[in-house]
């Protein structure tokens, strides 16, 4: 069961097809929620703290290795993985979210990503 706040959330598949949300608002914005579809008994299940960050209004993207790069967010210039390795438990600085950033009206919110065939991110921002 979902228990805490989804607005403004992001999801993507993983290759086996269950569903990773990010983020959210309030007490949900450092949540990961997993929708299992190979389970008997299907339901939610919610990591407390599956996020470096907080993540309301993020992205998320399937990489090659079917791990998910989580990108952005409300004042968040940075991104980081899930699910989360030894290696990838922290957030890396994006500096281009931060150059691009105007707070008056609050752009750069859920940031548009493509996997290129060479396997690079590209990816802009409003």
């Amino acid at each position: 069961m979902v228990l805490t706040d989804v607005w403004c959330s992001s999801g993507a598949l993983t290759p086996d097809g269950s569903l990773v949300q990010t983020g959210g608002f309030n007490d949900g914005e450092r949540v990961v929620r997993v929708f299992d579809k190979s389970c008997g008994k299907c339901d939610w299940k919610e990591i407390p703290s599956g996020l470096v960050n907080r993540r309301w209004c993020v992205i998320n993207h399937v990489l090659p290795d079917g791990c998910q790069i989580v990108i952005g967010g409300r004042r968040q210039f940075n991104y980081e993985f899930y699910p989360k390795t030894m290696s990838s438990d922290k957030a890396y600085s994006l500096t281009f979210l931060a150059q691009t950033n105007d707070p008056v009206i609050e752009n750069n919110l859920y940031p548009f990503v493509f996997l290129n065939t060479d396997g690079n991110l590209f990816f802009f921002c409003e």
